[in-house]
């Protein structure tokens, strides 16, 4: 059996019409036509499979004649926007978010860029600089990597992260994906990729500097890239996998991820039921027996549990009296914050900016020489310690 990533083909490689005739958006978008392709003949004669196939599409494959063995099962979910139902972008957010949350986000963005420099850019039908290209890839694959790792979890977008960038930058051009980024003095701290296809956006990966946590680098970006999508009319916003809170915050719908296996003939080719019958017993009877015997495991208040305990790597505090006065003495150097090598500084040193609103040009950092985990922060009148506890220096 051959097996087939149907977001690959529709998306990447663009090979889509070696597969289908015609693939129908519901419940309230048109049938979108797929001219043929020179395999059409050879995919219809074998067995073949389709993975992450959302079934807000009907996929009609070719070969498909009433006649064929097709099964599907389901993977996971999904989630997105019906862009269509909404007169535009500002009612989508008066009817998604109370005037508290819109105002929060607003206050969000401003304070942002009240204390950083900060652009905001999107790149779309653009031929990209092989420098610029592979800068923001770059970045993108380590503010990733250092997140989940932190976090201790895996990304798949890691998985196959050469092909990925192989054709982002292609795609981009022929204005098959968008890639939207958000600058800090010409650094970039937040990333995002998104493919398109007809009036679908997909929301693929975005990551965003970890430095930067305290300042809903998220929710701006997701504001952004909605916005995008009803300024360019199209008509769905997908978020793909996965249903996080701040992507139900957002969602009209939600949906299955199917995989769809097709058998020409099961009479001549019985073995081609294996991988179908496979799938579903993982997917169909092992996820939901272990998801059913974890709901009963954990409603047991007597069994052990494992909880992680999230440890705090550093305390912003008010400085002693002394170091006070050896502040005021100017006892204390100043150290350059770009170039001190302590891995949490630069962090602790934007939640100090975020509390106290400053601008960071205005920030002042002290070190006591000897002393690897005090520091001083001095903006907008303020003064701060920062002890950081179980960490190290990068």
């Amino acid at each position: 059996m051959r097996k087939y990533s149907f977001f690959e083909e529709l998306l990447i490689s663009g090979s889509i019409k070696n597969h289908c005739r015609s693939i129908d958006i519901g419940p309230h978008l048109r049938t979108i036509p797929i001219s043929s392709g020179s395999s059409t003949t050879a995919t219809a004669r074998v067995a073949c499979s389709y993975w992450d196939l959302p079934d807000y599409m009907k996929a009609t494959f070719h070969g498909d004649n009433g006649k064929v063995f097709e099964r599907s099962v389901a993977l996971y979910e999904g989630s997105y926007i019906e862009l269509g139902k909404y007169q535009g972008f500002d009612h989508f957010i008066r009817q998604k978010l109370s005037s508290n949350r819109r105002a929060k986000i607003r206050a969000a963005k401003r304070n942002l860029e009240h204390i950083f420099p900060i652009d905001y850019a999107y790149y779309y039908g653009v031929e990209l600089s092989d420098s610029t290209y592979s800068g923001l890839m770059k970045a993108l694959k380590e503010m990733i990597t250092k997140r989940f790792e932190e976090k201790r979890m895996k990304h798949t977008a890691l998985e196959d992260w050469d092909n990925f960038i192989k054709w982002g930058r292609i795609l981009i051009a022929e204005k098959r994906a968008v890639m939207f980024v958000i600058y800090s003095d010409g650094q970039p701290i937040h990333i995002a990729f998104n493919y398109v296809w007809e009036k679908l956006v997909f929301a693929f990966v975005r990551g965003f500097d970890v430095n930067y946590s305290r300042f809903h680098l998220g929710f701006i970006d997701m504001l952004i890239q909605i916005e995008w999508s009803f300024n360019n009319q199209f008509q769905i916003h997908d978020f793909l996998r996965g249903n996080l809170d701040y992507k139900i915050m957002f969602a009209d719908s939600t949906y299955l991820y199917r995989a769809h296996f097709i058998i020409p003939s099961v009479k001549r080719n019985p073995l081609a039921l294996l991988p179908w019958i496979g799938c579903s017993l993982k997917f169909d009877v092992y996820y939901n027996l272990k998801r059913k015997f974890g709901i009963l495991y954990y409603g047991i208040p007597f069994l052990p549990k494992r909880r992680e305990k999230k440890v705090s790597v550093y305390q912003l505090d008010v400085p002693s009296q002394e170091e006070s006065i050896q502040l005021a003495k100017n006892h204390v150097p100043k150290v350059n914050l770009e170039t001190e090598p302590h891995k949490y500084l630069k962090r602790a040193a934007y939640h100090f900016l975020y509390n106290t609103k400053t601008p960071i040009k205005e920030l002042e950092v002290y070190g006591i020489p000897g002393q690897q985990d005090i520091y001083f922060f001095k903006g907008n009148g303020q003064v701060k310690k920062v002890q950081f506890t179980n960490s190290k220096k990068s």
